[in-house]
């Protein structure tokens, strides 16, 4: 039961990550570059995109980022992964 209630802390702490890397893109559309509140959803999310973004910029130098896409997409897997060892952990008691 214990680890049940663990993979749902987790699973929604991996679901906030994903609205902030959404955030963190539409953001920029509506808010000035230095407000504060696009400044701190950078910094929760650039630990994240930054070494994709690097990754990213060795194989594929297009007109835009595609590094926000690619954190979304390993967020979503790893969701996937998480909600199924979730429910295994809720058969086993």
């Amino acid at each position: 039961m214990i680890l049940y209630h663990l993979l749902g802390g987790v699973n929604l702490l991996i679901r906030l990550l994903i609205c902030l890397v959404i955030l963190s893109c539409v953001l920029p559309w509506f808010l000035p570059v230095h407000h504060r509140v696009l400044r701190m959803v950078d910094r929760i999310v650039e630990p994240v995109v930054s070494p994709v973004r690097a990754w990213t910029y060795r194989l594929w130098r297009g007109p835009f980022d595609i590094s926000p896409w690619l954190v979304l997409l390993l967020l979503s897997l790893l969701q996937g992964f998480v909600q199924r060892w979730r429910y295994a952990a809720l058969r086993l008691l």
